[in-house]
């Protein structure tokens, strides 16, 4: 990219915004506030992005076929469909399909994504890949984030919210010794499972910190015929797997890996991703804080059923759409609830209605409306 055209950027050049906006990263803040810190927008960041350059964060700008891209979305499988502003944060996995549009409008609809796409306001798209958090390099012996233990080193840690009291199964991708350290190799993935109650929490996981860690560097060779292989074995590394700041299990794991694309183990084991999947075995779901705001009435037979969620997405609307609601309103979801309840329970009913509130655009805009009985131009 030769250019960035955005106007809040013409006191930086790209190279000044990637050097900075890497610099800001390195000390741990997210990319939204990594580019608030530069006061810059997030777009105009990635714009910064684009073109060659060696820094982590890839930015290639995509053509304005927007309903193309999506459609062909779908063979990727299941993906996040992600959007958020200021103040809120939808998050949604699933596929994306049946996918169209009717003028500058578009529409994606599959039971787990469900969206409104008002191509009219977008400016720009970028494909965007990014080196995990530690950018593939060493953590070499620091902590790495506030939440893990003191006495750690390398790892990460992620919020992850149970929907109900179950066993979880954390999986960690190490590096793997090969020319590329974001491989993401199952060779290179360890997992294990453990006991989570329903609500918010931060998953963790780190190696331990060493009190005199190894400092020589291993000499690289670009002939891979060349490349020194280890003449030491590899030995075990206790990786610890902790729950809300508690370590609650310990994966031992090798302390590099040899395979056929072996290049070198001049960074330590570390931790470029963690995934957490299930729940496996549920017990029942716990009566969370952010469930009971929800769930104001508890059914105790099928007939009461109805009522209660009529009661529930009453009060739910009336907050999300900020007026008082009608029957009018009301009746698209229940119709969401009847046809999801007849296929699976009432509380997956309530969940269907209140997927649809927060992708209705009562929900996502403020809708200004004339008083009744004013007249043109008044």
């Amino acid at each position: 990219m030769n250019a960035i055209t955005s106007p809040e950027m013409n006191t930086m050049t790209a190279v000044q915004i990637r050097e900075e906006f890497a610099q800001k990263r390195l000390q741990g803040l997210r990319a939204k506030d990594a580019a608030e810190a530069l006061q810059l927008s997030e777009g105009a960041v990635i714009a910064a992005h684009g073109g060659e350059h060696e820094r982590s964060l890839k930015a290639v700008p995509l053509r304005a076929e927007w309903l193309d891209i999506l459609k062909g979305l779908e063979a990727c499988g299941t993906v996040m469909a992600l959007t958020r502003n200021e103040s809120t944060v939808h998050e949604k996995d699933g596929i994306y399909q049946n996918v169209s549009a009717q003028g500058p409008v578009g529409l994606a609809l599959s039971r787990e994504i469900d969206l409104r796409l008002f191509f009219m306001h977008w400016h720009a798209g970028f494909a965007v890949t990014e080196e995990s958090a530690n950018g593939g390099r060493p953590a070499y012996n620091e902590r790495a984030s506030d939440d893990l233990p003191l006495g750690s080193r390398g790892g990460g840690s992620i919020a992850y919210f149970a929907r109900y009291d179950a066993t979880y199964e954390v999986s960690g991708w190490l590096n793997a010794n090969t020319n590329n350290e974001t491989d993401h190799l199952n060779e290179d993935k360890v997992s294990v499972r453990v006991p989570l109650k329903a609500g918010a929490h931060v998953i963790g996981l780190s190696f331990h910190r060493e009190i005199a860690p190894d400092e020589s560097i291993q000499t690289l060779r670009n002939d891979l015929d060349k490349v020194p292989l280890p003449t030491a074995a590899p030995v075990p590394l206790p990786l610890d797997v902790s729950v809300d700041g508690v370590r609650v299990a310990q994966i031992s794991v090798p302390s590099y890996r040899l395979s056929a694309r072996y290049a070198q183990q001049n960074f330590p084991r570390d931790v470029q991703q963690i995934d957490v999947a299930g729940p496996f075995g549920p017990t029942g779901m716990a009566n969370t804080p952010s469930r009971k705001r929800i769930f104001t009435c508890t059914p105790t037979s099928a007939a009461a059923e109805l009522p209660c969620a009529t009661r529930i997405v009453a009060a739910l609307a009336r907050r999300a759409y900020r007026r008082p609601v009608t029957q009018a309103d009301l009746a698209p979801l229940l119709r969401l609830y009847r046809a999801e309840r007849a296929s699976s329970d009432f509380e997956h009913g309530v969940e269907a209605m209140v997927e649809a509130l927060l992708v209705s655009p009562n929900f996502l805009f403020l809708v200004e409306q004339d008083p009744a009985g004013s007249t043109p131009g008044s």
